[in-house]
């Protein structure tokens, strides 16, 4: 606009803009309400509204209570029955090592021998008896814990 321009000549464009984007928006409107009318309703599903019973729903959560108690119970026993694969393994290593140090013999495995003194047979023992034993505890815990009643 020229700086020139006197107020009632501004504001005569700008009431001629306002009818003209008022125009462009009724035109857009029409497009819109036509286009959406041509949409085949059939290609729209409509929304099932199935009301879920409180019956349904208990035995849903019951339903999923149980196959996690399920998927508890498996991860459970395989893990008791890794841990006392793994300690009878170490208890019959240990049972191998009471046996030739009461034969008094020294283990040689090719260049490698093995001998315990006194002192150490009877550390080694005790350890894995604390370890069998603290491992043992623990696991009991773990997998069985107590239930606060």
């Amino acid at each position: 606009m020229p700086k020139s321009a006197s107020l009632p000549q501004i504001e005569k464009q700008l009431k001629q803009r306002q009818k003209a984007l008022e125009k462009a928006q009724d035109e857009l409107k029409n497009e819109l309400i036509l286009s959406l009318n041509k949409i085949d309703r059939k290609e729209i599903p409509e929304p099932k509204e199935e009301p879920i019973s409180i019956e349904d729903e208990l035995a849903r959560r019951e339903k999923l209570k149980n196959e996690d108690l399920a998927q508890d119970i498996k991860l459970k026993s395989f893990t008791i029955k890794a841990l006392f694969i793994f300690l009878a393994i170490e208890t019959l290593v240990v049972f191998i090592f009471m046996l030739f140090q009461a034969l008094g013999r020294t283990l040689v495995i090719g260049e490698f021998s093995f001998h315990l003194d006194e002192w150490g047979f009877r550390v080694m023992i005790g350890a894995t008896i604390t370890q069998i034993t603290v491992m043992l505890k623990i696991a009991i815990e773990y997998l069985f814990p107590k239930r606060n009643q």
